[in-house]
Parts: structure tokens; C-alpha cells; sequence
């Protein structure tokens, strides 16, 4: 899962890096421009939309007006100059290319030189827009690509076209920001406008950048980081109508459910014989069995003094206990009976079987059914005997209603 998210962020950090390539300088941006003629010559004119206008005369006298609509952020400086002016333009710039387009408008072609850094000139020269509109918005005047990224500084100088004044119109710069890391300089020109047959422009190769000055690195990765903050909401109203939706698991004992007994073995008790506590001394007797004596303490455990041979048993005040079977045979005489306590080995209740009668309690199991499991425990408690006394029938016992 890691290494996903790895992937993720580096892709993610990639698209900006990528998105980032090129940023735009307008030619308003006179924080980062510099203008500069000499001071006797023509001089650079900011224009923009809804401003001051520039109309070019023609030899036959008509005039043009120059359209901004066209023009990055709707602006471009002009100058119509010649080399004795020293018209110049210095664009700082952080990357590895600058590109440079201008507004072309009027009867006039352009020509000028381009430094970076300092360097040798490269010169290029753009012919005039061709009638009937003579007016060609984003051409590219200059390209220099493959320089080693960093900081540089690029210096565009009015030439003279066909003898005469160039007319310079600059409208906006954008830098490329690829990293280069060492220098493949290469200088290219283009002309929007090719020959004079040309009847209109209407449109340039290289696509109209947006109308206003936009860092694209900026708006991608404010996109991002809202992306981001937006799929933490979704998660956490998810995880909240989920644990909304999801019910609470109580533990509910069921009543009404049938409760099955496993029944108990009495062979185990012949051979194993667990150790009885010292503080439990019961001695149920077939006369208290008889008598239907019971107590009502609880816990149902076996809590006796010893002498009495009562079973304690909870909550069962209106039972009747009655042993008709044991009552016949005393009346016939068909079982021996004892010369003395001392000679009765009287059953008890184990820890476990205490344990397991109070469950059955516990989980509300009919008092009838308690009975019956104590008379078969306390039947298997019986060892052999020779004097007979284990060949009588169990007791057995109805719940009184």
C-alpha cells in the first residue's frame, strides 16, 4: 500500500513539474521588464483595450485602427524605430527557453536582434501583413530553446526594416522551465504572414494564449490539494453514515429457547470420585424427600448442617415433593433398611454439579426439570452395596399443581 501511494505522489508531482513548463510575461509586467531608447529617439507607448487607441496612415491616406482584442491581457507596447534609436527590451527570466510574440498592423515589417545573456545576436526579420487587413496577432518573433535552466536575461533590439523604421509591436514573452542541464542553444523564427498573395489572416499557427498572466504550476497544484481535501471529506461522511447505518449487537438471552441437558453419567462416579468440599456437607434422606421438605436459600448449592438432609433449592416455595414409590415399598417391607446413619453413604452435590443445578436456575429452567436432574445425580451418587439398599428404584418426583 505504500509503494502505491509512493507511485501516486511521484506521478502526482511529475504532472505538476510537467504542468509548470511554461509560464507567461506580458508586456505590462514592468516588474520584470525593462524598457530603454535613447532620449532623443522614439520612445515605447504602452496600449490596452478600452484606452488610448493607435491608428497607422496608409500612402493613400486611409487610416487603421490597431485592434487589442487579439492581444495577451489585451495590451502590447509599441515603437516605431530604427536602429539609431536603440529601442530595447530586457526580459529576465528563470528556465531554459523564451519565446517572444508580437502584433503585426500596418504597411511596416519588422526587424531586430535578440542577446542572451550577453551572447552574440541573432536577427530575424518579419515582412509586413498582407492586404487587405495587413494585421497578424501572436507571431513569433523569436524562440531560443536548450539553454541550461536557470537565470538569464534576454534583450531584444529594434532593427531597421527595408531602410525605414521597424514597426515593433510586443506583445508577450513565455518562458519554458524544462530542466536542461547543459546548453543546446538553438535560435528559431517564424512568420505568421508568408507571401502577399496571402488574402486574409484570419489565424495563426501558434495557438492564443489565455487573456490573463496564470502561473499553470499554481492553479495545479491548488487543484490538487483541493482534490486531495475533498476525498478526505467524502471518507469521513462515509465512515460516519456507515457507523450511523451499522446496529448495535447486544447480547440478549433468549428464554423461550429450548435448553438441552446432556444427561449424567453415573459410571464416572464409581471410578472417579472428585474431591468434595469441607464446607459442603449434605445428607438428603428418603424421609425429607418424602416429607417434600424444602428450603428456600439460594444459591442453588447444597447447604446443609449436616443433620437435617435438607436441598437447598431457590424460589420454589409451592413445590410438593412426593415419593410414592420409596412410600410403597416401606408399607411392603421390600427393602432393607439401614441400622444406623452411620451405615447410609448419603450422596452430595460435587462443586460442578452445584454449579451446573445454579445455571440451570440462572437461565430460568422449570423447577420440575431441576428436580429430575438432582434425582438422577443423587441416584448416580449411590455406590453398590451388598445389603441391597442400591437396588431400590430412584425416587420420583411430579411438580404439584
Amino acid at each position: 500500500m505504500q509503494s502505491s501511494f509512493s507511485k501516486r505522489l511521484l506521478a502526482s508531482l511529475a504532472l505538476v513539474s510537467f504542468a509548470s513548463a511554461d509560464y507567461y510575461i506580458d508586456d505590462q509586467h514592468l516588474t520584470s521588464l525593462l524598457y530603454s531608447e535613447n532620449p532623443a529617439g522614439a520612445k515605447w507607448r504602452p496600449f490596452h483595450e478600452g484606452g488610448e487607441s493607435l491608428y497607422i496612415r496608409f500612402a493613400n491616406g486611409t487610416m487603421m485602427t490597431v485592434d487589442t482584442s487579439h492581444c495577451f491581457n489585451y495590451t502590447y507596447n509599441y515603437a516605431t524605430c530604427t536602429i539609431s534609436d536603440n529601442c530595447q527590451v530586457q526580459i529576465p527570466f528563470t528556465g531554459s527557453g523564451i519565446t517572444i510574440y508580437v502584433l503585426q498592423a500596418g504597411p511596416q515589417g519588422i526587424n531586430a536582434s535578440i542577446t542572451i545573456d550577453g551572447g552574440a545576436p541573432k536577427n530575424n526579420v518579419l515582412p509586413a501583413p498582407p492586404s487587405p487587413h495587413f494585421y497578424a496577432p501572436n507571431v513569433t518573433l523569436f524562440s531560443v530553446q536548450g539553454i541550461t535552466t536557470g537565470n538569464h536575461t534576454a534583450t531584444m533590439t529594434v532593427q531597421n526594416w527595408d531602410n525605414i523604421f521597424s514597426g515593433m509591436m510586443f506583445d508577450y514573452a513565455v518562458i519554458n522551465q524544462t530542466i536542461v542541464a547543459t546548453t543546446t542553444s538553438s535560435v528559431a523564427s517564424s512568420t505568421a504572414v508568408s507571401t502577399a498573395s496571402r488574402a486574409t489572416v484570419t489565424s495563426t499557427a501558434t495557438p492564443s494564449p489565455s487573456k490573463s498572466t496564470t502561473n499553470v504550476g499554481a492553479m495545479v497544484g491548488v487543484a490538487l490539494g483541493a482534490l486531495a481535501g475533498l476525498i478526505a471529506l467524502l471518507l469521513v461522511i462515509f465512515y460516519l453514515c456507515r457507523r450511523r447505518r451499522e446496529p448495535q449487537r447486544l447480547s440478549i438471552l433468549d428464554l423461550d429457547a429450548d435448553i438441552r441437558i446432556e444427561p449424567f453419567s453415573a459410571d464416572s462416579l464409581y471410578y472417579q470420585w472428585p474431591e468434595r468440599r469441607s464446607d459442603v456437607t449434605e445428607h438428603p434422606t428418603t424421609e425429607s424427600l418424602m416429607t417434600g421438605t424444602v428450603s428456600t436459600h439460594a444459591p442453588f448449592r447444597s447447604e446443609s448442617s449436616g443433620l437435617s438432609g435438607e436441598i437447598g433449592v431457590t424460589h420454589i416455595n409451592t413445590t410438593q415433593i412426593v415419593d410414592s414409590t420409596v412410600t410403597s415399598a416401606k408399607q411392603a417391607g421390600s427393602y432393607k433398611t439401614p441400622s444406623g446413619p452411620s451405615e447410609i453413604s448419603h450422596p452430595t452435590l460435587t462443586d460442578d454439579q452445584a454449579d451446573f443445578v445454579n445455571n440451570l436456575y440462572t437461565n430460568n429452567v422449570p423447577a420440575p426439570a431441576i428436580a429430575r436432574v438432582i434425582e438422577r445425580t443423587m441416584a448416580g451418587e449411590r455406590q453398590p452395596s451388598v445389603d441391597g439398599f442400591d437396588s431400590l428404584h430412584p425416587p420420583s418426583y411430579y411438580y404439584a399443581q
